[in-house]
């Protein structure tokens, strides 16, 4: 009998320490699972914006073969290095970073509290075109310039260390436009080169991206890519509407969205509007009137607004300056005023009918939460309302007319946190304490 096998060798244990990857693909998925839809985008670059210490921001929406529109600030501006160590950098320190910076010397107001949720404006960036160019300069400082295409974020089959940048610092505005072609160039070369005939050779991850888009009928991210910019987008009419362009300001960024979302675009359509063109239209401007707290004596400084061109002709099409205020707010015939303090005291005045019934103080009616996390903290509180049949109200005819007319305009539950609207509260998505339903059936009998 022969002798048994000798038993296989035992496994050797094979070892190697490993990084982590991240794909391009991951801004692409970041920017679509975050933001919501176009105006919430804006009103989050918005909020950087107030970040930045700017008393004034705008939304400009230009006409033309390819749709651009621009979000321009007064604030203090980036530099050349505030794009590469911080803008271009994902997962940036600064909410572990200690306190915000203070306002700047020339800033007249308050120190300002953060409000824009830190990367997300670099993703609403993503959301709102295909492409973006910012311009922003800081005081006594050069014009700096960032441009990206987030369609290059879209191949996953690249790594985020394999896409170039390109970030430009320029002495004198008009060299911007000159200089964009070749700004323009480095973002392509991320494709591929130009070969002898003159058309662009991808790289192995573009060419492998492109075959997998084309066997399932679609075109390829590439050749949209390559078409878009056959054209520069970006004219001077854009460059123009930059206070510190026109040199009518000294600092403050423009974002300019290249390709501008259908969701902006469609405020530059014929006259004739579908169903889904009136929609889109009530949606921003329901989430962006109203961007700063009225109902408040001291309102911050925060002027904003939206602007379309056709042209050279603006149009506005909604401002802070048209707002529903305190003394409005005062005027209505039924309200409630006051402050709940940490405990859930509710401490204010009640109007009826346009009859004070004095100050109440109302305690809270179950236990608040102990946890540090679900304690409330103390904030004011403003509600009212009037008498839907004008038989029924103690306001003049007149009066009832035109309440029921800025019922249609600035009806409704907004939220705020340091002078500026939560969002997107107040969409009936986002309505978490069904306020919106319930007013939409009958305001008065819901009040």
């Amino acid at each position: 009998m022969g002798k048994d096998a000798a038993p296989p060798p035992a496994a050797v244990p094979s070892a190697s320490n490993v990084s982590f990857k991240t794909r391009a693909r991951t801004i692409d998925h970041l920017g679509r699972g975050q933001i919501a839809d176009a105006p919430t985008a804006v009103s989050e670059l918005w909020k950087n914006a107030w970040d930045a210490y700017a008393t004034n921001v705008s939304l400009n929406i230009f006409d033309g073969a390819i749709v651009v529109a621009a979000v321009i600030d007064d604030g203090v501006g980036m530099s050349a290095s505030d794009f590469v160590d911080r803008w271009l950098v994902i997962g940036t320190e600064s909410k572990i970073d200690g306190p915000p910076p203070p306002p700047p010397a020339d800033f007249k107001g308050p120190a300002r509290q953060r409000q824009g949720e830190k990367g997300i404006g670099r993703l609403s960036a993503a959301f709102l075109a295909p492409a973006t160019l910012v311009l922003s300069q800081q005081q006594g400082g050069s014009t700096s310039a960032v441009l990206v295409d987030w369609r290059l974020f879209e191949n996953p089959f690249l790594s985020l260390d394999q896409i170039v940048i390109p970030v430009r610092t320029f002495s004198d505005h008009a060299a911007v436009l000159a200089d964009l072609p070749l700004m323009v160039e480095v973002v392509l070369s991320n494709l591929g080169y130009v070969g002898e005939e003159g058309t662009r050779v991808l790289t192995e991850e573009w060419q492998r991206f492109a075959d997998e888009e084309r066997a399932e009928g679609a075109n390829s991210t590439a050749d949209r890519i390559i078409e878009f910019w056959k054209e520069l987008p970006l004219q001077q009419r854009h460059l123009d509407e930059w206070p510190v362009t026109a040199e009518v300001s000294t600092k403050g960024t423009a974002l300019y969205l290249l390709g501008a979302h259908h969701e902006l675009s469609v405020w530059l359509e014929a006259s004739y509007e579908d169903q889904e063109a009136k929609d889109v239209k009530a949606r921003l401007t329901d989430i962006l009137t109203g961007f700063t707290d009225t109902l408040t004596p001291h309102p911050v400084e925060f002027g904003y607004e939206v602007l379309t061109f056709r042209g050279a002709t603006p149009r506005r099409v909604l401002s802070s300056t048209d707002v529903f205020d305190l003394d409005d707010f005062r005027q209505l015939e039924h309200r409630v005023e006051g402050r709940f303090d940490d405990a859930g005291v509710f401490r204010g005045t009640v109007h009826a009918f346009g009859e004070d019934l004095g100050e109440r103080i109302i305690q809270p009616n179950r236990p608040l939460p102990k946890a540090r996390t679900d304690r409330p903290g103390p904030f004011d509180f403003a509600i009212g309302t009037f008498e839907q049949v004008a038989a029924n109200s103690s306001h003049t005819a007149r009066r009832h007319k035109d309440l029921a007319d800025q019922v249609a305009k600035y009806g409704g539950v907004r939220v705020y946190r340091d002078g500026l609207r939560v969002m997107p509260y107040g969409s009936a998505e986002a309505d978490f304490f069904a306020l919106e339903e319930t007013r939409q059936k009958h305001a008065g009998r819901y009040f």
